[in-house]
């Protein structure tokens, strides 16, 4: 498959005039189209911030049957997910005559082996869009998390959802430390994961999560707490409530200090978006910046060692 400059993004719900704001920010991108939160948008391929799914480089066919469809796809590819669009009918027959896919189940604590899979929608009858570059293998680029009923806040389904996301979590032989983290989703997340979790804030913990005996509580505004107090750390989280440029300035502190391996914060916003401090986080090394469907007005950036 040759790579095209047509571009779909799927827009996190609410949040579509971010994405064209963003993408009209970036500039190299030309929007064509607006519908049902779907922005078609032409140019070099680009990794955005707000979409809820990236669909890259993407091929159209004439068909003229719902069998012809599923050639089509079969031989672009093995496994395919349907984006929720147009012609649903249409659409679910078409998907029944490919190979079943089965996406993986998120379930915390768990490593889901991730399919190779493509994309595709019918724009009308007969005109199928497809491609094999999409930026996760989940259903309209969601991962479903499962409820917590013990969780003291919804705060755990941002956690769940990014670890499914990158496949990848705290072990049970790592320290980590959860800044900001009254009423203590994330600490009761990392709870379940790590060997020691270091819970910061100036209100305390929700009981249940308090009585974890990996759980070390330390009650104190987490700016006024510094790398040298800590040591160590395989994992640094924080979803606090601050200016983008503070955060920035405090995880730059950490990184700087060499004590920290990997990163996980939530960028948050109030009224308008920073896309400039976006790209002061992006340009760290191996940064990802993506909008979460358990995100509201804030993107989590996320760097790995």
């Amino acid at each position: 498959m040759d790579p095209t400059d047509l571009h779909l993004f799927v827009a996190s719900s609410s949040y579509e005039n971010d994405l064209i704001e963003e993408i009209q920010y970036r500039k190299s991108l030309t929007i064509l189209k607006k519908d049902s939160g779907m922005i078609w948008a032409q140019g070099p391929k680009q990794v955005l911030w707000w979409p809820q799914w990236q669909m890259w480089n993407l091929q159209k066919e004439t068909t003229e049957s719902i069998s012809q469809a599923s050639k089509i796809l079969k031989s672009n590819g093995k496994y395919w997910i349907g984006l929720d669009y147009k012609l649903h009918r249409r659409s679910a027959l078409i998907q029944e005559g490919l190979f079943k896919t089965k996406l993986p189940q998120v379930k915390r604590g768990q490593h889901a082996e991730l399919p190779k899979c493509g994309a595709w929608f019918l724009e009308d009858s007969n005109q199928i869009y497809f491609t094999t570059d999409i930026s996760i293998p989940f259903k309209n680029g969601i991962p479903e998390v499962p409820e917590d009923k013990n969780a003291p806040s919804r705060a755990f389904q941002k956690l769940d959802e990014v670890f499914a996301r990158l496949n990848r979590f705290p072990s049970k032989n790592e320290k980590v430390m959860d800044l900001g983290s009254h009423p203590g989703g994330w600490t009761w997340v990392l709870s379940q994961l790590a060997g020691h979790v270091i819970s910061v804030d100036t209100v305390a913990l929700d009981e249940k999560v308090g009585k974890q005996k990996n759980v070390e509580f330390i009650k104190k505004d987490a700016f006024k707490l510094g790398p040298a107090d800590i040591g160590n750390l395989d994992w640094f989280f924080s979803d606090i409530i601050c200016e983008p440029e503070r955060l920035y300035a405090m995880v730059s502190e950490w990184r700087d200090s060499g004590l920290v391996k990997n990163f996980i914060c939530t960028i948050k916003f109030k009224g308008k978006v920073d896309f400039k401090v976006l790209e002061k986080f992006q340009n760290i090394p191996k940064s990802q910046i993506f909008h979460l469907n358990a995100n509201k007005h804030e993107l989590t950036w996320v760097c790995l060692a």
